[in-house]
């Protein structure tokens, strides 16, 4: 989950837990949490810049303290372990169910339509995240031990047929 970077993080991100990026999702490595300034304390690279660039510390740690920027920062925090049984347990096995097949006639719209020309790469992308996340989901419904066991086997006999 993408939040904006605030200065309580620091540990998580110095231990690597949590990461830092950009507004437009470009890492960022923090070198300094008290730079000399007091309106710009942090410092970092940005990936792909060759300098350190510094942040603001009023307005969610601005790259630019007068207005947002793409260089604005924010932390990647972890999602919890049992997201997808959570997501079961409030809207119920039912409802997904009905969800994933909404998601899967997306996916293969989706895909007719990029064949066509009619769409970008991004808009598959976008429903095989929905299907995958919703898979996700009926594992915890139908029994993740079994479909985990199940996609194991069906990896190694891809992978047999490969070697063929």
């Amino acid at each position: 989950m993408k939040v904006p970077f605030d200065i309580k993080f620091r540990p998580q991100i110095e231990s690597g837990e949590v990461k830092v990026v950009t507004r437009d999702d470009r890492p960022v490595r923090i070198i300094c949490w008290d730079g000399p300034s007091f309106e710009m304390p942090i410092a970092g690279f940005i990936e792909g810049r060759i300098e350190p660039d510094t942040f603001s510390s009023s307005g969610n740690y601005r790259y630019d303290e007068y207005g947002e920027s793409d260089a604005d920062l924010f932390v990647i925090l972890p999602l919890p372990d049992n997201i997808f049984k959570q997501a079961v347990d409030t809207f119920g096995a039912d409802h997904q169910i009905g969800m994933l097949h909404e998601e899967v006639g997306e996916l293969l719209a989706a895909i007719n339509q990029y064949a066509r020309g009619r769409v970008e790469k991004d808009a598959v992308v976008t429903e095989i995240a929905d299907v995958m996340i919703m898979c996700e989901q009926m594992a915890e419904i139908f029994g993740r031990e079994e479909t985990e066991a199940e996609k194991r086997r069906k990896i190694e006999r891809l992978a047999g047929e490969i070697e063929k």
